[in-house]
């Protein structure tokens, strides 16, 4: 008899103290750094630094997302003017599960009504299938491609009406 799938609940919270250790994780992690811009390994230490001023940083937002007790992943919206650029990056546990899509929906809501953002924008390494497949199934089309740290990407926007909430 096939398994049925439980279905998702998935919810949105903004990033606290608490997640340090595991965006640190997800961030290193070899998939991760392969589809980053920035393939290096980052040391705790900076990373540390880096989320201590994120969290504070009045131009960028970190979200969670949760089912239940399980945080699946991350994505990150940095305001610039009337753009948000976004980046995602999931729990090595949850990848392959089809989820990027819609914790990018979900996400949303999380973007402070106060950026009064018309669009989102992404730029994800063409080599990066499931991101592209994510970001299309999330409502972004593709608008080009360019180059970015000497790799080939393609720009995803998405228009948005009001600019998110507040979780």
């Amino acid at each position: 008899m096939p398994r049925r799938r439980r279905r998702l609940l998935l919810q949105a919270r903004y990033a606290q103290e608490d997640d340090l250790q595991d965006l640190f994780d997800w961030r290193n992690d070899s998939q991760a750094r392969l589809m980053s811009f920035n393939s290096e390994a980052v040391a705790f230490s900076d990373h540390e630094a880096w989320f201590k001023q994120t969290l504070s940083n009045p131009d960028r937002v970190i979200v969670i997302g949760l089912d239940g007790e399980h945080k699946l992943g991350m994505v990150r919206y940095d305001r610039r003017s009337r753009v948000a650029v976004v980046g995602i990056n999931l729990n090595p546990l949850f990848r392959g599960r089809g989820l990027a899509a819609p914790l990018l929906a979900e996400s949303e809501t999380a973007i402070p009504r106060s950026w009064r953002i018309e669009s989102l924008e992404a730029k994800v390494k063409v080599t990066n299938l499931a991101s592209l497949k994510a970001f299309e199934s999330a409502g972004y089309r593709c608008s080009g491609g360019t180059e970015v740290a000497g790799a080939q990407t393609r720009v995803y926007r998405k228009s948005i009406s009001s600019g998110g909430g507040e979780v």
